[in-house]
C-alpha cells in the first residue's frame, strides 16, 4: 500500500516512465522487406538503424524525384537508382574508400541521399543547366551567338577505374546539340 508520502514519487516515477516510450523514436525500417534481404548491403541496412534510416530517406527522396519529373527524367533517374543499387552492393562487398564494408556502406547512403535531396524538380526550358548522375555531371551553356558550350565529367562511381573529361562546343539545333568533331578535348 502507497502511503501519502510515498504516492507523489511513484506517480513521477510512472509519468516519467510514460513520458519516455511516448517520446521514443520509432526504430527505422529500411525501405525494402528485410525478411527478403539477399545482399551483403541489404543485410547490414536491415541489421543497423541508421543505415535503415538513410535507406528509407533516399528511397522517400527517389520516390518524390520521380512523381514530381517527367517521363524522359523519371526514366533515367529509374536507371540511375538502378545503378547505384549495384554499386551500393558492389562497394559493401569490396570496399574500396574505407576499411570497413559497414562505413563504406554509410558512406555511399549518406551520399545518396544528398545527392537525391539536391536535386533541382523545377521544370526546365532547353538543355542548359547543370546535369548529373551517379557517375558524373555535364553543365551546358548557351553563348549569345548560340553555341552551346558543355564540360562533363565522369567516373566508375566504385572504383574509379576509368574517367572521362569532356570539354565541347556545338550548335542548338530545335532539342538537339550537335559537336563539331574538330573542338571537343577529351580526357577518357
Amino acid at each position: 500500500m502507497l502511503t501519502k508520502n510515498r504516492l507523489p514519487a511513484a506517480c513521477a516515477a510512472v509519468l516519467s516512465v510514460l513520458s519516455l516510450t511516448a517520446t521514443a523514436a520509432p526504430e527505422a525500417v529500411p525501405s525494402f522487406d528485410c525478411a527478403k534481404a539477399s545482399t551483403g548491403a541489404e543485410k547490414a541496412i536491415c541489421a543497423n538503424p541508421q543505415l535503415a534510416a538513410l535507406d528509407a530517406s533516399i528511397a522517400k527522396r527517389y520516390n518524390e524525384a520521380r512523381k514530381s519529373l517527367d517521363a524522359i527524367t523519371a526514366e533515367a533517374l529509374l536507371r540511375d537508382q538502378r545503378y547505384f543499387t549495384k554499386v551500393r552492393d558492389d562497394a559493401f562487398d569490396k570496399p574500396f574508400d574505407k576499411d570497413k564494408p559497414i562505413d563504406e556502406l554509410a558512406s555511399r547512403l549518406k551520399y545518396r541521399d544528398a545527392f537525391l535531396a539536391s536535386l533541382d524538380l523545377a521544370e526546365r526550358k532547353g538543355f542548359t543547366g547543370r546535369w548529373r548522375n551517379l557517375s558524373g555531371e555535364i553543365t551546358l551553356w548557351k553563348k549569345p551567338d548560340g553555341d552551346i558550350l558543355y564540360e562533363g565529367s565522369a567516373a566508375q562511381p566504385h572504383d574509379g577505374r576509368w574517367s572521362c573529361n569532356v570539354e565541347a562546343a556545338g550548335k542548338a539545333k530545335g532539342e538537339h546539340c550537335g559537336s563539331r568533331a574538330s573542338t571537343p578535348r577529351t580526357g577518357c
